[in-house]
């Protein structure tokens, strides 16, 4: 269902506007506003078919003077006379999306027909057609096959397909024919929203709209239950997977982390060890990189004791999410532990000259007596 209307910015500075409002007041603008409102959840076509002029003003909510407002309406070319039927003046032209709507809807039934009646849908393409009326598509989904041609699309089909000689144009057969207007009061001061018309219904592009086996269209005066074959029926509820034992692996996993954590996160959270013991048994079974339980804890320690990780990883759940950025930066910073120099202790440059001048001194020695010792050349002295 449309649920807006397309507004120009320059709406109020219009001349036609300008002049309602010279004519009939603030009062015919709002008037003719929510005749627009009304019209594109009623008829969005544009077409006002079996309304008269006092149902017009009724469903405007026009309060003056009798007929005066479709008479201004009409003077100021906003709403156009063809054949006896009002229209709302190039209503296709300022609003294209509301305008389409049962186009719209025409072709959704086609698509539809792929799901519901395949062989149709094929027959239908092969002939050109794209679209289908909400009577064509409920002769087609109740027969399964449809006697004879079906029209082309809702441009193409005519206003009234099963008319008899005695019908109006207003109540011809045609079950997208607007029927006459009867309400009696303004939707505008009805306490209850009203209830949706049914050719409106045919126009939502709602995707609930085409996912009944009957299609959009299930003419019916009673709810009607719909009932969907293909989907499976609801899973049974999950038992509580047993308690691990406190001495196995997984659980000793998850003891390992928490201690880890609140070492180096004093205000962390009691954690729930049985569930973290069940997350780390399903990765330890089916988790390729987390095979081998030593380097599991080896990640672990890393992880929760890194500035960083620990305020990201608490649980094994993220554990296992971030495992491979964890493992890369583990290796990382591994290899460039190794390859980087041993860093002496720093000294000032007094005492980098202090120790250059007693290495040279220590040098001269050894060149000047041999090998022997300090004191050795001391005493011979």
């Amino acid at each position: 269902m449309n649920t807006d209307i397309r507004l120009s910015t320059g709406f109020f500075g219009h001349p036609k506007i300008k002049k309602l409002l010279r004519k009939l007041g603030p009062d015919a603008l709002l008037a003719l506003l929510r005749l627009w409102l009304w019209a594109v959840q009623n008829r969005p076509d544009g077409v006002l078919s079996g309304m008269a002029q006092d149902d017009i003003e009724i469903v405007a909510d026009w309060c003056g003077e009798e007929g005066a407002f479709v008479s201004a309406l009409i003077e100021l070319r906003l709403l156009d006379v063809e054949d006896g039927v009002c229209l709302l003046h190039n209503w296709e032209e300022r609003n294209p999306w509301q305008a389409e709507a049962e186009t719209r809807a025409d072709k959704a039934r086609f698509s539809r027909l792929r799901q519901v009646c395949p062989e149709e849908y094929e027959r239908l393409k092969n002939e050109g057609i794209n679209a289908v009326s909400k009577a064509d598509y409920a002769r087609m989904t109740s027969a399964k096959r449809i006697p004879g041609e079906l029209s082309a699309t809702a441009g193409d089909r005519p206003a009234n397909p099963t008319a008899t000689p005695g019908d109006t144009p207003a109540t011809a057969g045609d079950s997208l024919a607007p029927a006459p207007f009867q309400c009696l009061t303004s939707p505008c001061l009805s306490s209850s929203p009203p209830s949706q018309p049914e050719e409106e219904r045919e126009t939502s592009l709602r995707s609930v709209s085409l996912s009944g086996p009957d299609g959009p269209d299930v003419q019916s005066g009673e709810h009607t239950e719909i009932v969907h074959p293909d989907l499976p029926e609801k899973k049974q509820a999950k038992k509580k997977p047993e308690p691990l034992p406190e001495d196995s692996e997984p659980y000793r996993l998850a003891v390992f982390m928490r201690d880890t954590l609140k070492a180096n996160v004093p205000t962390l959270k009691e954690p729930d060890l049985q569930k973290w013991a069940q997350t780390f048994d399903v990765a330890l079974r089916n988790d390729e990189r987390m095979k081998e339980v030593r380097f599991v804890a080896q990640v672990i320690k890393w992880a929760c004791s890194d500035s960083f990780w620990r305020a990201n990883i608490q649980s094994p759940g993220k554990l296992r999410e971030k495992f491979d950025q964890l493992t890369a930066k583990m290796e990382a910073e591994a290899a460039k532990a190794r390859t980087a120099p041993q860093q002496s202790t720093w000294q000032s440059p007094a005492q980098r000259r202090l120790e250059a001048n007693q290495q040279a001194g220590r040098e001269a020695k050894r060149l000047l007596f041999g090998d022997q010792t300090e004191q050795e050349v001391t005493h011979e002295a």
